[in-house]
C-alpha cells in the first residue's frame, strides 16, 4: 500500500514530494484553463478568495480527521472513517460559484481534489464522493435569488450523499456495514452544514471583497433602497428611463445567456450619478432647458460628468463592481453628439475627444446590453411617433451606429447576441407603446 510504503521515508521527503506534484498540476491546470476557458477569471481577489477557500477545505479535512479517531472511540463501536463524509466541501465549491462563477468553480473542485487525492492516497471513494457532490451542488445553486433556495438546495445535497454514502459502504468491503446508518446521518448533516456555511459566510466574501450575489441584487431591486427612493423624488424621469431600461435588458439577457437578475439590477442603478444636478437631463425637464444658457463644452462636461457622481454614489453605498461596471461603462466612449454638433457649428476644428465620454468600453456582455438597451430606449421615447415600424428602424438604427462606432468591440458580443438584443427589444417596446404591426386590408 502506498500509505505503508511512505512511512519508511522522511516527512520532510514526503512533504516536498507531494508539494511538487500539486504545484505541478496546479500550474498546467491554471494555464490549460486561462489559455482554453474564456470565462476563467484570474483577477487577483479571485485567486485570493480561491486560496482562502482552499485553506478551509484543508483545515476542515484535517480538524475533522484529528477529531474522528477520539470521538469514535468515545462513542465506541464506530469506524473513525465515517466522519470523512462529514466534510463540507460543497459549501466552499459553491461559494465560488456564486460569486465568481462555474468554470472558475470547476477549476476550484479539480484544485481541491488534487489535494484529497494526497490525504486518501489508498481509497479514491472520498475523492469521488466530494467531487460528485460539489458539482451535483454547483447545479443546485446557479440560479439562487433567495436564502430559502439554499435551504432546498442543502437538503436535497444531503439526499444524494446519503444516497452515495450508501453505495460507498456497498463498495468498499472494508468498511463495517453495521455503521451505514451512522454514516448515512453524518453525510445528511453535511449537506445541511454546507447550506448553513454558504449563507452564512457570503456576507462576509461580500463584504471583504466587494463581490455581489443574486441574494443580494434580489434585495437591491427594492424601492426603498435609498438611491432608488431620491431616483424617485429628485430625478422621476431618470427613474421611469432606468425601469424602463431594467425591462428591456432582463429579457433580452435570458436570450443571450447572462444573468437576467443583475442586468436589471445594473439598469436600475446605470444612471444615479444624475442625482447631481437632475435638471440638466433631458428626461427630468419639463418646458424648460438649461443647457440653452450654457456653452456646448460646459453642457458636455456636465453631461459626462454623471458618471463620476454615479461611481462616487455606487462606491458609498457598496453597490459591488457589477454595478460600478454599468456606471462606469455604460457610455463607452461615445460621443455626446448633439453639443458636438451645436460646437462645430461655431467652430468646425473643435476636437471631438473633448465630446466622448472617459471610458473604458463595455467589458463584458451584460454592461453592452446596457449600453444598447439605455440609448435605444433614450431614442425611442424621443419619438414623436411610435408605430411598430419607427419602433423596428430605431432600435436598428442605434444598434448600427453603436457598432459603427466601434463601442462593443471589447465585451466578446457576436452577431447572434445582436440580433436576439434587437428582436427582444423590438418585442418589449413595441408592448410598451402598444405599438403593432399595420397589416396591409385584402382587396375585395
Amino acid at each position: 500500500e502506498i500509505a505503508e510504503k511512505k512511512k519508511d521515508q522522511p516527512t520532510i521527503f514526503v512533504f516536498i514530494e507531494h508539494l511538487l506534484f500539486i504545484a505541478f498540476t496546479l500550474a498546467v491546470g491554471f494555464l490549460s484553463f486561462r489559455r482554453s476557458i474564456s470565462k476563467f477569471s484570474t483577477q487577483n481577489k479571485d485567486l485570493l478568495l480561491m486560496a482562502l477557500l482552499a485553506t478551509v477545505s484543508v483545515g476542515f479535512t484535517y480538524g475533522i480527521a484529528a477529531i474522528s479517531v477520539p470521538f469514535s472511540q468515545w462513542i465506541g463501536n464506530i469506524d473513525p472513517r465515517i466522519f470523512n463524509f462529514l466534510l463540507p466541501f460543497p459549501f466552499v465549491a459553491a461559494t465560488v460559484r456564486l460569486l465568481i462563477n462555474s468554470e472558475t468553480a470547476i477549476f476550484f473542485i479539480v484544485t481541491i481534489m488534487i489535494l484529497f487525492a494526497n490525504v486518501f492516497p489508498d481509497n479514491y471513494y472520498f475523492p469521488a464522493y466530494y467531487t460528485i457532490s460539489a458539482l451535483f451542488y454547483l447545479f443546485l445553486v446557479t440560479h439562487v435569488d433567495r436564502r430559502s433556495h439554499v435551504l432546498r438546495a442543502s437538503i436535497s445535497l444531503g439526499t444524494l450523499q446519503v444516497l452515495l454514502t450508501i453505495l460507498i459502504f456497498l463498495m468498499d468491503s472494508t468498511l463495517p456495514r453495521e455503521n451505514l446508518f451512522r454514516g448515512m446521518i453524518v453525510a445528511f448533516s453535511s449537506g445541511i452544514i454546507s447550506g448553513l456555511l454558504l449563507l452564512g459566510l457570503i456576507p462576509l466574501w461580500e463584504g471583504l471583497f466587494a463581490y455581489t450575489t443574486d441574494i443580494s441584487y434580489l434585495e437591491l431591486t427594492s424601492m426603498q433602497h435609498p438611491l432608488m427612493a431620491r431616483l424617485v423624488t429628485e430625478a422621476n424621469g431618470s427613474y421611469q428611463h432606468s425601469l424602463m431600461v431594467g425591462v428591456m435588458v432582463e429579457e433580452a439577457a435570458r436570450r443571450i445567456r447572462v444573468n437576467p437578475l443583475a442586468c436589471k439590477v445594473m439598469a436600475y442603478y446605470h444612471d444615479i450619478g444624475k442625482l447631481h444636478g437632475p435638471h440638466y437631463y433631458v428626461e427630468n425637464q419639463s418646458s424648460f432647458n438649461i443647457h440653452d444658457t450654457l456653452e456646448p463644452a460646459e453642457s458636455a462636461r456636465i453631461i459626462k460628468s454623471h458618471i463620476a457622481y454615479g461611481l462616487e454614489l455606487a462606491h458609498d453605498h457598496k453597490l459591488g463592481e457589477k454595478i460600478e461596471a454599468a456606471v462606469r461603462q455604460h457610455h463607452g466612449t461615445s460621443l455626446v453628439k448633439f453639443f458636438y454638433e451645436k460646437a462645430t457649428q461655431k467652430d468646425p476644428r473643435t476636437p471631438e475627444s473633448d465630446y466622448r465620454y472617459i471610458g473604458p468600453k463595455p467589458q463584458a456582455k451584460d454592461v453592452g446590453l446596457i449600453m444598447l438597451a439605455d440609448s435605444v430606449e433614450a431614442a425611442v421615447r424621443s419619438m414623436k411617433e411610435k408605430n411598430y415600424q419607427k419602433i423596428c428602424d430605431g432600435v436598428r438604427n442605434i444598434i448600427a451606429r453603436i457598432i459603427a462606432d466601434g463601442q462593443l468591440s471589447d465585451c466578446n458580443m457576436t452577431m447572434r447576441d445582436l440580433a436576439l438584443i434587437e428582436e427582444s427589444f423590438i418585442k418589449t417596446l413595441a408592448g410598451q407603446y402598444h405599438a403593432r404591426v399595420e397589416y396591409q386590408q385584402p382587396v375585395a
